[in-house]
């Protein structure tokens, strides 16, 4: 029977664990982009709207 080594064992899960983390980051960094530039656009969108009423 082979004896495992637990320390190598341990850093490959730890390894692993980082890359998941460091992924889940990365696609909140993302989304949370992807959303502020829609609700910017909204924004603009309704500014124009709003200033041919405020104006007249």
């Amino acid at each position: 029977m082979k004896k495992i080594n637990w320390k190598y064992a341990f850093g490959e899960i730890l390894i692993v664990i980082i890359g998941i983390s460091i992924a889940f980051a990365m696609n909140k960094c993302a989304t949370d982009s992807k959303n502020e530039k829609e609700k910017s656009s909204i924004w603009s969108i309704l500014k124009a709207m709003w200033n041919p009423i405020k104006h007249s």
